[in-house]
């Protein structure tokens, strides 16, 4: 796979005058220093237009894009927290905001450093969940506090994706485990949920909702995605790994892993229950790396980083072949117990691109995504696919930007957010050309 960092691994004045091309406007160009680098999770929409997410540089921060003030023409950009790598966390991924402003995170390593969570020798903590609350009246700085460390060892260790968060404000994610699962069944990731204290306490509760054990159940959950919440109280989410454990497409990844439903206990039962919803196995795309997005009537929508057309983008040992699918997946209808799996496009590494990272992002009929490239051919794309209509029956894909290695970025890997029309986005960078630690951009569809 490429640009995948391990999971066990692994107010500033430089916003300059923004850059644009083909409909592409360059709000911010990362520097590497103190404002970070390679934003490889999406954005939040924050209010009166500003954005909010992180970057993976160093340990990782968490930043504020602004909009131009009057008479002014940059975006003003904004870190407001520097994970140091200790107990804080490092690694952060998306994010989500409360009524109060306040953002809620979780960091991949760092945390608790007791041993467990270790790669190659190397302890690196084993995640943190956390809350960083705008300055109180009289201060200026944003406050970081961990909400939840996780101890590793046989419980969760390497939370991934981010969190979401429900009415009651209980916090829901997804923990990938470490490399080594299939000798240590009992981390290869899990659900879980934590609930803030009750009156009269100050620590939040973690419940493990389900435990993976790295075989047909899926691995290495949730990855660059965030939980999706189903009607009935049900989780959405994919395992990077797992699923199918037999196909040789799937051999180098210990499965080509799967989309799954975890259903709550019903009356008189105490466990989660996990539905396998969608089994990748090569041909329909291998890998997913980011999570699903949801439209009104349920529909679920996804992306697999390699797999689709075996025959494209065939990188060699020990990545798998295939430049990346687009699925739909449609609930069951009446009288029916099975969703409905809908191959919407599968990458060709043309002018259509290569190696998507993100959930498609749903305006209207159609749905938008990026890819990544492959850093040889190209180096990513922003894509439109557009459902069938009376005149065709198959899905249509559109590429709107082609990503050059230029001023305006590469590797574009976070998922989209739509704004009054805009789309806007980050790219991760690749170490090199004029934008090697990434973006944040906008662009105006034709």
């Amino acid at each position: 796979m490429k640009n995948v960092r391990l999971i066990v691994a692994a107010g500033l004045a430089l916003a300059a005058h923004p850059a644009a091309a083909q409909g592409l406007t360059t709000l911010y160009n990362f520097t590497g220093g103190a404002d970070g680098g390679n934003p490889i999770a999406g954005l939040l929409a924050g209010p009166n237009g500003s954005f909010y997410g992180t970057t993976s540089e160093n340990f990782g921060t968490v930043f504020q894009l602004s909009p131009p003030g009057q008479g002014q023409t940059a975006w003003q950009f904004t870190t407001l927290y520097t994970f140091t790598g200790a107990a804080d966390g490092s690694f952060p991924e998306n994010l989500v905001m409360d009524k109060s402003g306040a953002l809620y995170g979780m960091t991949n390593q760092g945390g608790i450093f007791n041993g467990t969570c270790v790669y190659s020798g190397t302890d690196y903590g084993c995640g943190t969940v956390f809350k960083l609350s705008p300055p109180a009246q009289g201060q200026t700085g944003w406050a970081l506090a961990t909400l939840y460390a996780f101890p590793g060892g046989t419980q969760s260790s390497s939370p991934t994706g981010g969190v979401v968060m429900d009415r009651e404000g209980d916090l829901f994610g997804f923990t990938a485990g470490i490399y080594t699962c299939g000798n240590i069944p009992a981390i290869c990731g899990s659900a879980y949920e934590l609930t803030p204290p009750h009156p009269g306490q100050t620590a939040w509760t973690e419940t493990t909702l389900y435990t993976f054990t790295g075989g047909r159940d899926g691995a290495y959950a949730g990855y660059f995605g965030s939980p999706v919440f189903g009607p009935n109280g049900q989780l959405f989410g994919i395992t990077e790994a797992g699923g199918n454990m037999n196909d040789a497409n799937c051999a180098p990844l210990g499965g080509c892993g799967l989309v799954f439903q975890l259903t709550p206990p019903g009356r008189g039962k105490s466990n989660w229950t996990e539905d396998r919803l969608l089994v990748f196995k090569g041909g329909n795309g291998i890998a997913p790396l980011d999570g699903l997005s949801e439209d009104a009537a349920g529909n679920l929508y996804g992306s697999t980083n390699e797999g689709g057309r075996l025959v494209d983008c065939v990188p060699g040992s020990p990545y798998p072949n295939g430049c990346g699918v687009t699925y739909e997946l449609s609930p069951p209808g009446h009288g029916s117990t099975g969703w409905t799996v809908t191959m919407v496009h599968k990458f060709t590494n043309a002018t259509d691109g290569s190696y998507p990272y993100n959930a498609p992002a749903l305006l209207g009929p159609s749905i938008y995504m990026t890819t990544s490239g492959d850093e040889v051919q190209s180096f990513g794309t922003i894509a439109q696919l557009m459902p069938p209509g009376p005149s065709h029956n198959n899905w249509r894909v559109r590429t709107l930007f082609s990503f050059d290695n230029d001023a305006n970025g590469s590797s574009p890997t976070g998922p989209l957010i739509m704004r009054s029309g805009t789309i806007y986005g980050t790219t991760d960078g690749d170490g090199a050309g004029p934008a090697p630690y990434g973006t944040i951009y906008a662009f105006k569809p034709r």
